[in-house]
């Protein structure tokens, strides 16, 4: 909160704000950045359940819950770690891609292992986020190349 206080501050430098309107302006930012935290947890929660349900894992909930926490730490810390280190080794295109979602993979694979679930269970899982995590990226390519293609025609 006290960062979104100082973009305030450097964005309106006309004259200075009384100090409740740089807080209700940083818990507004501060709000919309937990709002989308909370809607990856829930995805990330919501498919690891319907893997459970689907492949009747029966792992508990809390276990569930512990894997959706630590992989939106990971993928909002040592992914895009891994994402700089294999872009400016590779390059972007699809050799990096398939390197990034190895890397995934293995790193869910040991997230699996710190919860301690089973290695049956813990080898799906791993699998069915790993297709979530490929699924965003295609969607944001495609998002990216309509921008591009839109760009191009205006």
């Amino acid at each position: 909160m006290l960062c979104f206080m100082f973009i305030y501050e450097k964005v309106k430098e006309k004259k200075p704000d009384p100090l409740y309107e740089k807080v209700i302006a940083a818990m507004g930012l501060s709000l919309i950045l937990t709002i989308l935290l909370l809607i990856c947890i829930f995805i990330i929660t919501g498919s690891t359940s319907l893997t459970n349900s689907i492949f009747n894992l029966n792992v508990d909930i809390k276990d569930i819950i512990k894997i959706a926490l630590l992989t939106v730490v990971y993928a909002y810390t040592l992914d895009s770690f891994f994402e700089i280190i294999v872009k400016y080794i590779f390059g972007i295109g699809l050799i990096s891609k398939v390197i990034l979602n190895i890397a995934r993979f293995f790193s869910l694979l040991f997230i699996g292992q710190m919860v301690a679930i089973s290695t049956n269970s813990n080898l799906i899982f791993s699998i069915s986020i790993t297709i979530i995590f490929i699924l965003l990226d295609a969607l944001n390519h495609l998002i990216d190349t309509k921008q591009k293609e839109k760009n191009i025609n205006t």
